[in-house]
């Protein structure tokens, strides 16, 4: 007997085509994966910091027990811009504040801070490092920033403004009194119960 021949086609004939396929697919996927990873990492991080002066915070931290040569050059830099800043801000204060003993802290700040540069001037020179002059961007933006206010208003940034300005001072002082250079570590040891005492007031000032 003459056996039948089906004209349906065997599946398995077309493995070949559909791994081949499946393969033509996955590739693609991996290929069009890959380029969205590469346009998100490609987009410009917009996030906004935390805080104004997050990073500030950092590099004063960062001088804590730095007994390297740069130590003291970065100490002089930072501090003599952040009591060049404090003497600016006190005289914003004067004309600025509404609350009299805003004023009045401001003018202190003013007065100690001015000596506190001086000194600070004088000991650097003897070491042959340099004082800025003029304040660089960072510190300028806090002083335009607190230039635009005006009394309560002004009252309630300036006091929020020195509590942050101290906190920083503070540590970076801390930090300065353990530098291997002892004229460095002495004026700092000298400035900290002053920035401390600075702290305490501007905690009790007007913040709202």
């Amino acid at each position: 007997m003459e056996a039948h021949h089906h004209s349906k086609k065997d599946p398995r004939m077309n493995t070949g085509k559909y791994i081949a396929l499946a393969g033509v697919i996955g590739a693609f996927a991996v290929a069009t994966a890959e380029a969205q990873r590469q346009s998100s990492d490609d987009t410009p991080d917009t996030t906004v910091p935390s805080h104004e002066h997050q990073s500030s915070a950092h590099k004063y931290e960062a001088i804590v027990g730095d007994n390297s040569s740069t130590a003291p050059a970065m100490f002089v830099k930072m501090a003599a811009l952040d009591g060049m800043t404090e003497v600016e801000l006190g005289k914003l204060a004067q004309t600025m504040a509404n609350d009299p003993n805003v004023r009045k802290f401001g003018e202190e700040m003013m007065k100690d801070h001015s000596k506190a540069n001086t000194e600070l001037a004088a000991l650097a020179k003897t070491k042959g490092l340099a004082v800025p002059s003029t304040l660089d961007s960072e510190h300028t933006a806090i002083v335009q920033k607190l230039g635009s206010k005006s009394g309560v208003d002004f009252d309630a940034a300036y006091s929020k403004q020195m509590m942050e300005d101290h906190d920083k001072a503070i540590a970076l002082f801390e930090g300065a009194a353990k530098s291997s250079d002892s004229d460095i570590a002495a004026f700092a040891r000298k400035t900290l119960p002053t920035l401390k005492r600075h702290k305490e007031m501007a905690d009790s000032l007007p913040t709202s």
